[in-house]
Formats: structure tokens, sequence, C-alpha cells
């Protein structure tokens, strides 16, 4: 699945935590080992946000080739939402450019017309 401009798709996962103190591969951890690597990477650029600090097991998923970001806060952190919005504004921006506005996000980002009238 790609954009109108047949770029890949972006996926941000954000985690509150990956997993438990000592701990190599445990919960979460192992969804995102097993799910992550089967996206195709032709049509999805994977990435994973936790929200708290590396742990011991980080290098498990670095080894699948997993782009994890690590914000060192918690979820009820005020800090926190500004964080991830800085994070999504690198990877893809926060607004559309003033031509797809004009036109329309359904047509611009998606081809498609969401009202005929």
């Amino acid at each position: 699945m790609t954009d109108a401009t047949g770029r890949p798709l972006n996926v941000l996962q954000v985690c509150d935590h990956l997993g438990w103190e000592g701990s190599r591969m445990h919960g979460v951890k192992r969804l995102f080992g097993w799910m992550i690597p089967r996206f195709d990477a032709s049509r999805f650029e994977v990435s994973l946000v936790s929200l708290r600090k590396k742990d011991l097991s980080e290098e498990t998923l670095d080894a699948l080739g997993i782009d994890i970001t690590y914000l060192h806060k918690s979820k009820f952190d005020p800090t926190t939402l500004t964080a991830l919005l800085k994070i999504i504004d690198r990877g893809v921006g926060l607004r559309a450019d003033e031509h797809e506005e004009r036109n329309g996000l359904d047509l611009s980002l998606h081809n498609e017309t969401g009202y005929n009238y």
C-alpha cells in the first residue's frame, strides 16, 4: 500500500514500555518482534516509539532491524505529547503543503473525492 504519490505509508507504533527490567523478550516486545518484520518494506516504513528508556532487551529488536526511538518519559508526563508530535513532524510532517490543502486532502493524499455536491 502506498500513498497517492507512490511513497510507502508510514506506520508509527507508540508503546508505553516494551518490557520488564531484566527480561530479554517479554510481552509486547515479542509481538513487535513477530509483527513488524512482516510489513513489506517496499510498501510500509514502520517505526516504533517507546515512551520509556532503553532496557536490557533493546538489542533483540535492534537485531531484527526495527527502528526504535526512546523518549525517556511516562504517559502522564506533560511533555510526552510534544515529543511525539516532534517525531511525527520529523517523519511525515504535521501539515500538508498549501497546494495540497487548496486541492483538498482527500484528492491530494488519497486520490479520491470526499464530497460531490
